[in-house]
Formats: C-alpha cells, structure tokens, sequence
C-alpha cells in the first residue's frame, strides 16, 4: 500500500477528482490498496488477442478480492461504520460486475489509466511544502462531505495518523468484544457438561445452594 499511503499526503482535491470520474472508486482503492499494487496491470496489453484469457483472469481475481473484503468487513464486529462501508462496496462490486464481466479489457484499461494518473500526481506533489485546500468527500479520512479545509501536507499526515488510530482502537475494540463472547460461550458450555454428569439429587442440591446464597 506504498503508493496509496504516499497519495495521502498530496492534493486530496485532485485525488478526489481524479476517482470522482471513474466508475473505480476511492472506497474499492482505499480498500483494495495492497492488492492493487501488486497486481502486474501494466504488463497486459489490451489489444493483444493473447493477452484476453490473462485480462479475463484478472479481472475475476480482482472482483474475488473485493468480495472477500467485503465478507472480512462483515465479519469483523458490528459497528455501524464498518457495515456501511462493506455495503457501499457491495454496491461497487455490482456496478463493476455489470460494467465489465463481459469486457474485462475496458477494465484494465481504466485501472491503468488511474494508477498512471496516481504517479503524475505523486511526482507533481514532490514538493515538501504546499498549501492545498481539499474538499473532502467520499475518501479514506472518513465522511467529511462537502467541508473546506486548508492544509498543508504535515496537517493531512498529522489528520490521517489520528484517524488511522482511531480506526485502529475501533478495530481493538470489537477484538476484544469477540474475544469476550468466545469466552463466555466456552464458560457456559463447560457449565452445562458439568451439570449434564449431576445426577438429579446433586443438581437438586446444586439449585438449593445457589437460592439460599
């Protein structure tokens, strides 16, 4: 996710606009950063008959990847954020299913087009210091729509590392939530065994016990 952490440091305007005309959006790349950025896109040629059935693959790889994202954030608590994000990417994944199942090749098209378009914009951002003034919307800092803010790049570093944290807690937090039902349903089910080899009197005195405490 090299490339996508170094994006979060530019002109999130321009990254907006960028992912704001694509039928690829800022949540599937923000989601699917890693993946994205391993995947050999350059190397297919989209007019090369030979190059078809590897595009077919990829792309099927692709919308596989997504899916499984979707089924990890659904299974990772039940916090209102996480289901509405995986819900927004079921959509996605829909929408891109329906647009290219049967034209992969458009697809890698687009995908080539916006990584290349990612590097023009991390090579014109080389500078240490500028003043940008994003409006943010649907991107990886959160729902912020339609807010105007003035930030430099250290301020966009120092705004994503705190919400990084934060989801980080958020995510600690419905850990220990599992983690805790686990236990519970271990301690009830050791309970019942334990009561399953009473005979009648003793779960009879069992009971008695317990009321009188």
């Amino acid at each position: 996710m090299a490339l996508w952490q170094q994006l979060s440091t530019c002109n999130v305007s321009t990254i907006q606009e960028l992912y704001g005309h694509s039928p690829i959006s800022i949540l599937v790349r923000h989601n699917l950063a890693e993946h994205i950025e391993v995947r050999p896109w350059s190397q297919y040629n989209v007019d090369d008959p030979s190059h078809q059935r590897d595009i077919q693959q990829e792309f099927l790889h692709f919308m596989m990847m997504l899916k499984y994202k979707i089924s990890e954030l659904r299974n990772s608590g039940d916090m209102e954020r996480i289901l509405e994000t995986s819900q927004r990417l079921d959509e996605q994944y829909n929408l891109l299913n329906n647009n290219y199942s049967a034209n992969p090749s458009e697809f890698i098209k687009k995908m080539q087009y916006l990584l290349t378009e990612e590097a023009k914009i991390l090579r014109a951002a080389d500078t240490p210091e500028m003043e940008v003034k994003p409006t943010i919307g649907d991107t990886w800092m959160g729902d912020l729509q339609g807010s105007l803010f003035s930030l430099s790049f250290k301020h966009v570093k120092e705004l994503k590392a705190r919400i990084d944290e934060q989801i980080n807690c958020l995510d600690e937090k419905a850990d220990f939530k599992r983690l805790s039902q686990e236990e519970m349903h271990r301690k009830t089910a050791s309970f019942q065994s334990r009561m399953s080899e009473l005979n009648p009197a003793q779960r009879e005195s069992f009971i008695r016990t317990g009321r009188d405490v």
